[in-house]
């Protein structure tokens, strides 16, 4: 699998997101501190644990918002949960060289596993070469990735000349032909595979890691399996990775989502992940662009997202962390755990499990929670401080906002990960009200929404209810 992805790349770093809530202050948040770990911690009856309410229903409402040019609109599925609500006490989990044994069986389907090496031949830096001076030469290309301004199109040109110059650096030492051998079964540094790479070894964000990373031919295609462990006290980051190289379809997709989660489960099953829930199954489709390899022709895919299941309740899928660094109390540095597959031309392509966690003790199998009753009002009361236009939305000059909307679409009893107070080592999976929707602005056009903007337009998480005490829980920095 190539390093060097011109279109991609470029074009994630230059994309301009639509408007989100860009908070510009604090607001309060009540943690209710001590009072979490006391609730955590005592024993309930069984006739006192637990919600009665199971069956999904719709909910319609108008709220006020902090100031006059907010207004709230609830249009929303509701999902009550679906049974006990637990919390669970979880650490993040470091893959073991039998696992990773058991998915290279199943991914590599039984052919020789080699290790993988970094290095590029000569062959294929001089066709590096050739593309990005081709690329570096095409204006056309240049405004494109640029936007037409001409700041980001000189940085495209600036970007094109170091990957050339790195490419030239690399040529003399290159071997003229790949080298294979059998892995060892080992783990070892990440720089052992990424020889050329613009990492370096006094990097803090590679020192710790270990890593393997495994190559194999699969149908005639370059199949890898790129597995890392990083347990440094700053931040921890376990990620597994399988891609599929140039197996994605070039014509449009026949399969159904029905089918293509079908196709992805047999294989989940079969590494373990077979209890995780799908949350998500999207028809993808990304443009061939010109001058590069990694997308050099159509790819036409199904983009699955799955949730994990603890307990037999659901994790409520999140934004990523925000930020995972820090020495708060409660600030986490662990990303939220999450499992991405994409299928295509009848099999997985291409699939990422980062952030895997580990039960070590289930704290109560059935808690007391908030009804949705009393998750409204206090979803009410934090809006009457939270939403404002200022916490919201961050106009741009001649784009002032004269209204703004938060329109929730789902509102949903599930768990979320917290951070366990003065505790670096554990995390609390447990029970909260989350509510979901999108923002709408109106600057003198009318009011525009999230979904107006993105084709592929995801709810927004604006607020997130300890079901057990009532606290806020900030899911952007995980506590």
């Amino acid at each position: 699998m190539k390093y060097y992805r011109i279109g991609c790349l470029l074009a994630a770093i230059l994309f301009l997101s639509s408007c989100q809530p860009t908070p510009e202050q604090d607001v309060v948040v009540g943690k209710n501190e001590g009072v979490l770990e006391s609730i955590v911690e005592a024993t309930h009856p069984p006739e006192e644990n637990g919600s009665t309410e199971s069956e999904a229903f719709h909910y319609t409402d108008q709220l006020a918002g902090a100031d006059p040019m907010v207004r709230i609109q609830v249009d929303a599925e509701v999902s009550p949960g679906n049974g006990p609500m637990p919390v669970v006490r979880v650490k993040p989990y470091a893959f073991t060289i039998e696992e990773v044994q058991n998915w290279a069986r199943v991914f590599f389907e039984g052919n020789t596993v080699y290790e993988y090496d970094g290095r590029l031949t000569k062959q294929e830096l001089e066709e590096m070469i050739l593309e990005y001076r081709q690329a570096l030469g095409d204006e056309e290309y240049i405004q494109q990735e640029g936007r037409g301004d001409p700041e980001e199109m000189e940085w495209v040109r600036e970007r094109l000349e170091r990957e050339i110059a790195l490419c030239e650096e690399q040529y003399d030492s290159a071997p003229d032909g790949s080298e294979r051998r059998e892995t060892d079964w080992t783990f070892k540094g990440y720089l052992d595979y990424e020889p050329f790479a613009y990492a370096v070894e006094d990097d803090s964000r590679y020192e710790g890691t270990q890593r393997i990373k495994l190559t194999a031919e699969v149908d005639g295609y370059t199949a890898t399996l790129d597995v890392k462990n990083r347990t440094q006290e700053d931040y921890q980051l376990h990620t597994l990775e399988f891609a599929l190289e140039n197996a994605y379809q070039q014509t449009p997709l026949e399969e159904s989502p029905v089918d293509a989660e079908l196709l992805a489960h047999p294989q989940l099953e079969e590494v373990g992940l077979g209890n995780w829930r799908l949350d998500s199954c999207e028809p993808v489709f990304i443009e061939s662009f010109p001058n590069t390899r990694t997308y050099a022709t159509d790819r036409y895919y199904y983009a699955l997202t799955y949730v994990p299941v603890y307990e037999g309740a659901e994790v409520i899928a999140q934004d990523q962390l925000s930020g995972s660094e820090g020495m708060e109390a409660y600030t986490s540095r662990y990303h939220y755990e999450t499992l991405t597959v994409h299928v295509s031309n009848g099999r997985i392509v291409y699939l990422r499990w980062e952030a895997p966690l580990q039960a070590t003790e289930v704290e109560d199998p059935n808690v007391q929670t908030m009804s949705f009753e009393e998750a409204m009002g206090r979803f009410e009361e934090q809006m009457a401080v939270q939403a404002t236009a200022g916490n919201l939305y961050q106009a741009e000059e001649g784009y002032e906002p004269e209204a703004i909307e938060i329109r929730i679409e789902e509102i949903e009893l599930g768990l979320a990960r917290v951070r366990i107070q003065d505790n670096q080592a554990e995390y609390y999976l447990l029970p909260v009200w989350n509510f979901k929707g999108q923002l709408g602005v109106d600057t003198g056009q009318g009011m525009a929404y999230d979904s107006d903007y993105v084709e592929a337009y995801s709810p927004y998480t604006f607020l997130t209810i300890n079901a057990l005490d009532g606290s806020i829980v900030d899911v952007s920095q995980g506590y």
